[in-house]
């Protein structure tokens, strides 16, 4: 039954913008006449000791119950803000992210906690914080020390969609730059089944007015194109650490030079979703298939990886430029 609530909860963000247009309610509004929606994320500590039911978009003041099951030899200790109830029912009142902690031992106290407390790792080696990074990388490409929006490494900075310099309150096709709909395009569109009144401009990189990274940093900067997150996955070590309190990756060049990218999550509605769990940062490059995707990277505690995904999403931009 879990599961089937959080895929019908899933399933109502495809109504949401209707309702935000309308029905938003006031900071302390008691009025039943509308609501606000808040994402409520929930996440093993470590994937391969058990799995969690309950996570979704919910009404303020929904209650959910939430469940950690640990596979076989496995145990449940605790949630990540110390509450030990399994199951467990929580009121909905803003966003919230939830680890069930797991563990190999019954008797546990220091379980793997991934958003602080015990079991926490803080990298322990020397970054550098701000500028640009040179990671002797083949192409020679310097990579940025923060985030586009970020003052530094561990902080999380600002979430664009595709193809936009700057961030806003609601992310979705109806406030995209470029197209209400993945086939009412109007700019970077190679196929007219998907550009407004058969709209095509063969555009499949970002022009450098409409990359985030060349306007708002200036100096060369520019959002990395698909090939270069490529080259960067090949070319470093990628650790899986806390720095200064922030979850995410550090990837360490042959040189001994590394950058550390934090787990933001990404922006969808008006929601910020797997922030502390996942980091989603976009490529410049278009989507191969349907030009209403483009590519963006990956990175979690035990995976990286590419794809290509909605525009209208907002992601966390880190820049490159030549090196001088």
């Amino acid at each position: 039954m879990a599961r089937l609530r959080m895929i019908l909860r899933l399933a109502f963000l495809a109504v949401i913008p209707m309702l935000f247009s309308s029905c938003e309610k006031e900071e302390g509004s008691t009025s039943g006449d509308s609501y606000r929606y808040y994402a409520l994320n929930v996440y093993p500590n470590r994937a391969m000791y058990g799995t969690v039911d309950g996570a979704g978009v919910y009404m303020q003041g929904d209650t959910v119950v939430v469940e950690a099951e640990p596979f076989v030899g496995y145990y449940f200790i605790r949630w990540s803000d110390g509450d030990a109830s399994n199951p467990r029912t929580i009121v909905v009142e803003g966003d919230l992210t939830l680890y069930a902690l797991f563990s190999d031992r019954a008797d546990d106290p220091n379980p793997y906690n991934p958003i602080g407390g015990s079991g926490d790792n803080p990298d322990p080696e020397p970054l550098q914080t701000e500028g640009w990074v040179d990671l002797g990388l083949p192409s020679g490409l310097l990579w940025a020390a923060c985030n586009v929006g970020a003052s530094s490494p561990e902080d999380y900075g600002d979430y664009v969609a595709w193809g936009e310099t700057q961030s806003k309150d609601i992310y979705n096709w109806s406030t995209y730059q470029y197209g209400s709909d993945y086939n009412k395009l109007t700019k970077y569109c190679y196929n007219a089944n998907y550009g407004l009144d058969g709209y095509t401009d063969n555009l499949r990189t970002l022009e450098p007015g409409d990359d985030a990274a060349t306007v708002r940093q200036g100096g060369g900067a520019r959002t990395p194109t698909q090939s270069d997150w490529q080259e960067l996955m090949a070319n470093t070590t990628c650790k899986w650490t806390v720095w200064n309190g922030v979850y995410g990756c550090r990837f360490t060049a042959a040189n001994g030079n590394a950058i550390f990218l934090p787990a933001a999550g990404y922006r969808s509605y008006t929601v910020t979703l797997d922030a502390g769990s996942y980091g989603d940062y976009w490529s410049s490059t278009l989507g191969t298939d349907n030009p209403g995707n483009a590519w963006k990277f990956f990175c979690g505690s035990n995976r990286l990886n590419m794809n290509a995904v909605s525009r209208s999403y907002g992601f966390s931009v880190r820049a490159v430029r030549a090196a001088n």
